[in-house]
């Protein structure tokens, strides 16, 4: 194989591995910046109360022993749906 060939070659090669690592990590950052907004972006109800809070709470009242699973399963829909 002539040198030319073989440096054309070798270099469509190089740049296709250069352009699939550069879209995968372009998917990675991404990905990343999708779950850094998603974190900063609280879902708020009507009255604006952090639905977050709201649901700590109301775990740390289940976890405590005060409300049944029921009990929370039941609040937890409310504070979602509202």
């Amino acid at each position: 194989m002539p040198r030319i060939l073989r440096a054309a070659a070798v270099a469509g090669a190089a740049t296709a591995a250069s352009n699939k690592v550069a879209h995968k990590q372009d998917e990675k950052w991404a990905a990343e910046e999708a779950a850094k907004n998603a974190q900063q972006e609280p879902t708020t109800d009507s009255h604006g109360s952090d639905k977050i809070t709201m649901l700590k709470d109301l775990a740390g009242l289940r976890d405590a022993g005060v409300l049944t699973e029921e009990e929370f399963a039941s609040e937890k829909a409310k504070i979602l749906n509202s």
